[in-house]
């Protein structure tokens, strides 16, 4: 059995020298920053945007996530004390650097460039989730805030007023910190590395038009009113729509950006190591970046799904509640406020994410584009069980397309025309133990 992930943590931060880097706020306090902090507070103070709970989540390291309670008091309200333990994106990156770079990691440079291309990684996430608490300041989706027990009373006019400055508060806040991340790409002095980096952030972008967030935000998308997306993913991992369409949100949306940040790093590493020029060689030094890059995606898409089943099983009891309830007239339901996709309330970042058991419940429990469901057509019996074994059944499938990429990238890295070094060896070693320690969570 792999060692348990505090221990796994431990020796990937003595290993790098330190633990992974998160974003440095002190870099971004410029005068403009603190102009946007000084309204930011006096905003807070009035209203509930869900900016700052936004703000408040992913400066917190973690992803949290509450069954019942409004989305945007996920952390002012029965706060949990602990963390997720899984290692945050940044070391998966630098541990994938250190793969490729060996001892040449202890240089100066190459451990900065590392560490910004870690940090950058943070501070995307950031930026993209800032810009997705933007809501639409009309009556109708005052409901979540009508129910926070002891917010300031608002009349509507008020809190329109006040939602669409929190709105230009999180556009400016996010394009302050994509800015940032511009200027950290220009000063790798590597344009392949500023090609990857900004493919990825497009397609985080590019992921909040896809079938999966339309319909769960908006509800069914028809033929003509929505024209899908391509899907990129060149993998089938399942002749399930749903699963494809989960599969590609999530690889767009999480695990793009960190496997090209995991290609990055390779791509520093390689370009300041003395490494063979014949054919061969090169070759492998080229798909090892590619097989960082899947490793990357693989290991977002499937962490994701082990932090959505896990979440499922531990409220599972207030989500069959929730069912049950969805199944009587609109009337004598009791059930909040959800997005017209949303059957769980996941809550990722400070903000409602679609789950992949939205998308099976979805088939069960017929909906419509506003808040009331549809109950004449709900079939007799509708569970979380059946959901947490299709949970169980395409973790299998991710975790063992984990395990191939790690297997591929090990082989270019061993393969690569000299012999490995101990930093290498050492990094590789406590990779592969993280990568079965994750595919064995994902089979509990």
């Amino acid at each position: 059995m792999p060692p348990q992930w505090s221990s796994l943590i431990a020796k990937a931060e003595k290993l790098l020298g330190g633990p992974a880097p998160f974003i440095n706020l002190s870099s971004l306090m410029s005068s403009e920053a603190g102009f946007l902090a000084s309204h930011a507070r006096r905003l807070a103070a009035t209203t509930d945007h869900p900016f700052f709970e936004t703000v408040r989540a992913c400066l917190n390291g973690k992803s949290l996530s509450s069954s019942l309670l409004p989305f945007s008091q996920k952390l002012t309200i029965n706060r949990p004390t602990s963390s997720s333990p899984y290692p945050p994106g940044g070391l998966i990156i630098l541990l994938v650097g250190q793969c490729r770079a060996g001892d040449l990691v202890g240089s100066t440079v190459l451990s900065s460039q590392h560490r910004n291309l870690a940090e950058l990684f943070e501070t995307v996430h950031l930026a993209v989730n800032i810009h997705k608490s933007l809501v639409h300041p009309k009556k109708e989706n005052r409901v979540w805030s009508q129910q926070i027990p002891g917010s300031e009373v608002e009349d509507d006019e008020t809190w329109m007023k006040n939602m669409e400055l929190g709105n230009k508060l999180a556009t400016l806040t996010g394009d302050m910190l994509l800015a940032s991340v511009s200027t950290t790409l220009a000063h790798f002095h590597n344009a392949k590395i500023v090609d990857v980096v900004s493919e990825a952030i497009g397609d985080m972008l590019q992921a909040e038009f896809y079938s999966v967030p339309q319909e769960f935000f908006h509800g069914p998308v028809t033929t003509e009113d929505h024209a899908e997306v391509p899907k990129p993913t060149p993998h089938e991992l399942s002749s399930n729509s749903h699963d494809q369409n989960w599969l590609q949100y999530i690889g767009s949306c999480r695990g793009s950006i960190l496997g090209c940040c995991c290609q990055s790093a390779v791509l520093l590493s390689e370009a300041r190591l003395q490494l063979p020029t014949n054919e061969d060689q090169m070759d492998k030094q080229h798909k090892s970046a590619l097989f960082a890059r899947q490793l990357g995606q693989d290991w977002a898409t499937l962490l994701r799904l082990i932090e959505e089943r896990d979440f499922v099983r531990r409220n599972q009891s207030d989500i069959q509640k929730r069912l049950d309830d969805i199944s009587k007239p609109a009337e004598h339901s009791t059930s909040g406020y959800l997005a017209p996709g949303s059957f769980i309330n996941y809550v990722e970042g400070g903000l409602p994410e679609p789950a992949l058991i939205d998308l099976y419940l979805g088939e069960h429990i017929p909906v419509v584009t506003t808040a009331r469901r549809s109950w004449s057509s709900l079939y007799s019996t509708v569970d979380c069980t059946t959901a947490m074994r299709h949970y169980d059944q395409l973790g299998a499938k991710i975790s063992d397309r984990l395990k191939n990429s790690f297997s591929e990238f090990r082989s270019c890295i061993i393969d690569s025309g000299s012999t490995p070094e101990k930093a290498t060896l050492s990094a590789i070693d406590l990779l592969r133990d993280m990568v079965l320690r994750l595919s064995e969570d994902s089979s509990h």
